[in-house]
């Protein structure tokens, strides 16, 4: 009797545990976002990669609440501040290569930092994202929009 009560606690704080892991999407922003935008950028030279920089706008009166990071395209980047009210992330969407020229060979390409790579805990669409922010020592998610900005390339 002992051994099935046992076995039974243990199947509700493994069930509960499990439980308490999954993301809650907040109804609202906790944060206004005044923009919210990506650029795309490639490498100037051979091999070097692409990817995204992402740029968030924070209304000055939101300035003082703390975003940790950005879920955006099935990948995830840390959001650093810039002042006076920018957070930026960037996300890398293809690897560095290192290349030979001289024998025309391509070598095993050169893996970067990288951020999390992974299939995302929820579903959102193509320009949305989920911004990770920090409320009394708690993380929150909500949804935002994200446009797509035309950035300035190098004339060919």
């Amino acid at each position: 009797m002992i051994k099935h009560t046992s076995i039974f606690f243990i199947i509700i704080f493994l069930t509960s545990s499990c439980a308490s892991n999954k993301i809650k999407l907040e109804d609202y922003p906790l944060v206004n976002i005044t923009e919210a935008y990506y650029t795309t950028w490639v490498s100037g030279v051979n091999g070097g990669g692409s990817g995204l920089n992402l740029h968030l706008t924070v209304a000055k009166e939101d300035i003082n609440k703390r975003l940790i990071g950005l879920y955006f395209r099935n990948s995830y980047t840390n959001l650093k501040f810039n002042k006076p009210n920018i957070y930026t992330g960037f996300i890398r969407t293809s690897e560095k290569t290192e290349t030979n020229l001289d024998l025309l060979v391509i070598k095993k390409p050169i893996k970067p930092y990288k951020e999390n790579d992974y299939k995302l805990p929820f579903t959102i669409k193509e320009n949305e994202a989920v911004l990770v922010s920090l409320v009394h020592k708690k993380k929150k998610y909500f949804i935002l929009t994200v446009k797509k900005k035309e950035s300035m390339d190098f004339p060919r």
